[in-house]
C-alpha cells in the first residue's frame, strides 16, 4: 500500500470513504444479520481475554505499589460532560469528518 499523505491528515475523501464503508457494512449487516452475528462472535472470543488482561494489569499495578482509586460520581459525571463532545468539537468545520463522527455516534446509539 502506498501512502501519499501522512496518516494523520487523511483529507476529506478518506473521511467520506470511511463513512461510506461504515454505512455500507451496517446496511448490509442489517439485511442479513452478518455484521451483528460477526460482532457477537468476536465479542464472545475477545471479551474474556480483555477482562483477564485487565485483571492481570490491575494485579501487577497493585503488586508494584500502585493504588486503584475511583472518583466520586459527581466528578465522574462532570468529566464525562466535558469530554463527550470532543468528536463533534474537533470535526466542526470539516463536513466529511463530521459526517463520519455522526455516523459512528448514531451507530453506537443503535447498537448498544
Amino acid at each position: 500500500m502506498t501512502v501519499s499523505k501522512p496518516l494523520g491528515s487523511p483529507g476529506p475523501s478518506a473521511s467520506r470513504a470511511v463513512g461510506d464503508a461504515i454505512t455500507t457494512l451496517l446496511d448490509a449487516g442489517r439485511a442479513d444479520g452478518t455484521v451483528r452475528d460477526d460482532a457477537d462472535a468476536t465479542s464472545r472470543e475477545i471479551v474474556p481475554f480483555v477482562k483477564e488482561f485487565f485483571a492481570r494489569q490491575r494485579e501487577a499495578w497493585q503488586e508494584s505499589g500502585g493504588e486503584l482509586i475511583s472518583v466520586p460520581a459527581a466528578e465522574h459525571t462532570a468529566m464525562i460532560g466535558k469530554i463527550s463532545s470532543v468528536g463533534n468539537d474537533l470535526s466542526q468545520g470539516k463536513t466529511d469528518l463530521n459526517k463520519a463522527v455522526m455516523t459512528v455516534f448514531e451507530s453506537a446509539k443503535r447498537n448498544k
